[in-house]
This record gives C-alpha cells, sequence and structure tokens, in this order.
C-alpha cells in the first residue's frame, strides 16, 4: 500500500482507574500527513510524519504568483496605450511593472482576446494608492518584455497581508482562525499598516520571514486545532 502523503492521526489518551480507554471522547487528536513508512532491522516499523501544512510546499512556492504576461508590441517612454498578452486578466488600479518601470492601470480593454489592451497613467509618475508608494522612471520596451503583475499591500493589516500570501500559494483558508489572528495583532500591532509593492516573485519562505521577522511574530501549525497560529 502506499502509505506517504495519506492523513495520519495521533490520539493521546489516558488509563482510567477502572482499566478502560475512551478513544472517541477522552482522546486528544493530533493531525499528521505520512512522509515515510519503513522497516527497521529489528522487525518493526518507522513511520516519519509532517504537519498538515506541508501539502502545500511553501519551501517550493513564490508569491506573489507569476502570472507570465507579456507586452505585444514595442513601446516608447511616452505611450500609455499599448497591446498585452490574452492570457492574463489585467485590472484597472492593478501596478505592473516591465522591466524597472511601475506603470498603473487606468483602463483595460478587450481582456483575454488576442486584442487586449491596457491604458496606464502619466508615464514616470508616482505611483499612489491610499498614500503614494513610490515614484517610477520611465523607458522603451520592446515586444516580449515581461509584464509582471505587482500584488499590493495598501494600508494593509499583519494578518491579512499573511492570510493572503498563504491562500495564494494553495492554504485552506479553513486553517485560518482569522478572529485569532485579528486579534493578536490588534494587541501587538493595532496601529500598523503596511503600504508597498511587491514587485517580483520570490520564495514564499523569505517572505514570510520577511513580514514576520520584522514585526516580530511567530507562525506555527497547530495539529490538534488543525490551524495555522501566531502569536506576536
Amino acid at each position: 500500500n502506499e502509505l506517504a502523503n495519506k492523513a495520519l492521526r495521533i490520539k493521546n489518551y489516558r488509563l482510567e482507574v477502572d482499566g478502560t480507554i475512551d478513544l472517541l471522547n477522552g482522546a486528544q487528536t493530533r493531525h499528521y500527513i505520512i512522509d515515510s513508512f519503513d522497516s527497521a532491522k529489528n522487525g518493526e516499523w518507522i513511520i516519519k510524519f509532517k504537519d498538515e501544512l506541508s501539502r502545500v510546499n511553501i519551501g517550493e512556492t513564490v508569491w506573489p504568483l507569476p502570472l507570465e504576461g507579456f507586452l505585444i508590441n514595442d513601446i516608447d517612454d511616452v505611450q500609455t496605450t499599448f497591446n498585452v498578452d490574452p492570457n492574463v486578466n489585467y485590472l484597472v488600479a492593478d501596478t505592473v511593472r516591465i522591466g524597472d518601470e511601475l506603470m498603473k492601470i487606468v483602463s483595460v480593454a478587450n481582456i483575454g482576446t488576442g486584442s487586449a489592451n491596457i491604458t496606464v497613467q502619466t508615464r514616470g509618475n508616482t505611483i499612489s494608492y491610499t498614500n503614494p508608494i513610490t515614484r517610477t522612471n520611465k523607458d522603451s520596451h520592446s515586444n516580449g518584455d515581461e509584464i509582471f503583475v505587482c500584488e499590493v499591500s495598501d494600508d494593509e493589516r499583519i494578518d491579512t497581508l499573511l492570510k493572503r500570501v498563504l491562500v495564494d500559494i494553495g492554504v485552506d483558508a479553513s486553517y485560518i482562525p482569522d478572529a485569532e489572528w485579528a486579534a493578536e495583532i490588534d494587541e501587538w500591532h493595532p496601529n500598523t499598516l503596511i503600504n508597498t509593492l511587491w514587485i517580483e516573485s520570490v520564495d514564499t519562505a523569505d517572505i514570510l520571514e520577511q513580514i514576520l521577522t520584522f514585526f516580530m511574530v511567530d507562525m506555527w501549525f497547530d495539529p490538534v486545532a488543525r490551524e495555522v497560529k501566531i502569536s506576536a
């Protein structure tokens, strides 16, 4: 039987005075995923396991997710409307990066078709949302150049950003206790709001480490509650 990546439950229980064991109501259940199941030299078997969050393989993912957009034609450094690939669902208010230049989209047309195009604000301008975030230099670009859709943190809470990263890479939202996370951040970072652009795909583990370390927050998976926990 193939056991790798199958669910495994460990039940911690106590033996009652009368010698009975109540596994149904009296045991603490911990949930894991089987990593390997191997025989030992003495005839016993060894099970190695990991927490359920490992299904996502956080160490093998990147964030923001690359969408693989690209220019359809050459553009100069003042052009504001240009043709784009039919694959990406570009949206008004997205900020995109072509080369080192950032551009904020003000309108879109024919998205998802062979004549898709986007219009951006005046080139070389300040990128602003609730607050100004950055200023960019304008440049010319070539047919086929990557259009990277940036993720935007616009007055974003720490817990909201952490959840967004995890859900984007495939963590089940049911593993994230929103109210608990919000209460923890409200206690330790009540006035902290994040304003930045995430302008390239980076290893998710590095992104999480950057956020957690900067704001001094711990994160782990609780196999009993089957939830991702945070503690500031």
